[in-house]
């Protein structure tokens, strides 16, 4: 594939898609090692500096990473977006090319006296916690632990195979008339737990990316609370302000 110096296209942006699609089709596996600057400007006819910054948006994005004195190599895919939950992991994923599934663990019946401060409900309130597994180009993720008032979905045991196809905000809102509202969210990075490393098929003392979110109705009464683990080297966000 030659870069068209007739369109309309920048070369910048010609030279990076054509890079995204020799890693998407596998042409640049992951591990691989991709060829040096020189080699790629002399091929593409285009400067040295121009591959540079292309290769360079691509490490930011964690596409590819740089190796001192070795070259540049093809990274395994990361999620890279901004707020993950009203755009939707999967949508945003689905929409990078990726390959997404999700399984559920498990749906089981909880009290938890520590939610009851989240919810406003009596600390022996019923929850259903729903655990989550998803994969990235079969590969694991992120895991999802979700809790729910029993009260407001009574049988949403009968919805597992449905979660592992669709969001689980979808089946709330077609099912139950559980409407987000607003929502809050806190990200940290800490060590993966030993449940979650062995789950997410990484080493306990490996980073994990968690997020702890609050889902409100359009009224502000809570009715959804969530606590995720995504794997260090599958997710990266970014944040633009004005």
């Amino acid at each position: 594939m030659m870069l068209d110096r007739e369109s309309a296209i920048p070369l910048h942006a010609q030279l990076e898609q054509m890079m995204r699609q020799k890693m998407a089709n596998n042409e640049w596996a992951v591990g691989k090692l991709i060829p040096s600057e020189n080699k790629i400007s002399q091929e593409y006819g285009i400067s040295r500096m121009t591959v540079r910054n292309v290769i360079s948006k691509l490490e930011q994005e964690g596409l590819v990473e740089r190796v001192m004195g070795k070259g540049t190599y093809v990274s395994s895919p990361r999620m890279h977006g901004g707020n993950l939950k009203f755009d939707g992991i999967i949508s945003q994923l689905q929409k990078m090319g990726y390959t997404i599934t999700t399984k559920v663990l498990s749906i089981e019946l909880k009290t938890n006296a520590k939610l009851s401060g989240v919810f406003s409900l009596p600390a022996d309130c019923v929850y259903y916690e729903v655990r989550r597994l998803r994969y990235m180009n079969d590969s694991p993720m992120s895991i999802h632990d979700t809790y729910i008032p029993a009260s407001l979905v009574p049988d949403i045991e009968s919805k597992r195979e449905e979660m592992e196809t669709q969001q689980l905000f979808m089946i709330l809102e077609k099912t139950y008339g559980l409407v987000r509202g607003t929502l809050s969210e806190t990200w940290h990075a800490a060590k993966a737990p030993k449940w979650v490393a062995d789950i997410l098929e990484i080493k306990p003392s490996e980073p994990v990316l968690m997020n702890q979110s609050v889902t409100y109705d359009p009224e502000g009464k809570v009715f959804y609370t969530e606590t995720e683990y995504f794997r260090g080297d599958k997710v990266s966000l970014y944040f633009e302000f004005q």
